[in-house]
C-alpha cells in the first residue's frame, strides 16, 4: 500500500480489492483503521491519490464509515457520528439498497448515478474493494527529526538524527516500538 500525505497526515492507499472486513484487518494490522473524512480538501486529495494508485478498472474504495451498528447512522471508526464535521454523499445515498448496505466506499469514477468525490453506501460482505488506512491518532517518535512512514501497511519512523544502536532502541522502546 503505497503512502500518500494528505493535509499533513499519512494514509495508506491499497490497490487491492478486499472484503470490508479483511480491509479493516489490514488496517489493523498495522495500528490504523480505515480512513476518516473531515473536510473537502481531503475527500478531494483522497480521489486524487486513488486516481494515481488505482487500477483504471476500480471505481470505488472503502472508507472507515459504517452504519452496522443502528441503521441509517453512519459512525467512524472512532465512534464519531457522520456528519462530524463534514459528509458528502451522493444523490440518493445512504440508500440502504436490499436492506444490504452498512458500509461507506468513496467514488473515484461515476458509478449508479454517484459522482467522483461522493460517498456511497455498499455491501459489506459481498463488494470487494481497494481500501485507505489512517494510521494510529496518537503516537509517533518522541525524538525530534523522524518522519513517518507507512511501508508495506506498517507503521514507521525513519529518525535522521545519529545515534548509538543502544540509544536507537531506547527511542524507540520508548514509543512503544522496536528498532527494525
Amino acid at each position: 500500500c503505497p503512502a500518500v500525505t494528505i493535509d499533513n497526515h499519512l494514509v495508506a492507499v491499497c490497490d487491492r480489492d478486499v472484503s470490508r472486513a479483511t480491509a479493516e484487518q489490514l488496517c489493523a494490522g498495522f495500528g490504523g483503521a480505515l480512513a476518516r473524512v473531515d473536510d473537502q480538501s481531503e475527500n478531494d486529495a483522497l480521489v486524487a491519490a486513488l486516481l494515481n494508485v488505482l487500477p483504471s478498472a476500480a471505481n470505488q474504495a472503502w472508507l472507515g464509515g459504517d452504519d452496522r451498528v443502528e441503521e441509517g447512522v453512519f459512525r467512524w471508526p472512532d465512534g464519531a457520528i457522520i456528519p462530524t464535521p463534514f459528509s458528502n454523499w451522493g444523490l440518493d445515498q445512504p440508500n440502504n439498497e436490499g436492506g444490504l448496505q452498512h458500509c461507506m466506499s468513496l467514488t473515484v469514477v461515476p458509478i449508479s448515478g454517484v459522482q467522483p468525490g461522493e460517498w456511497a453506501d455498499r455491501a459489506c460482505d459481498t463488494e470487494s474493494k481497494p481500501f485507505i488506512c489512517d494510521p494510529p491518532a496518537t503516537g509517533g517518535p518522541s525524538s525530534p527529526g523522524c518522519v513517518e512512514q507507512v511501508v508495506f501497511g506498517r507503521r514507521r519512523f525513519l529518525c535522521a538524527n545519529a545515534a548509538t544502536y543502544s540509544a536507537a532502541i531506547g527511542v524507540c522502546a520508548a514509543d512503544g516500538g522496536q528498532l527494525v
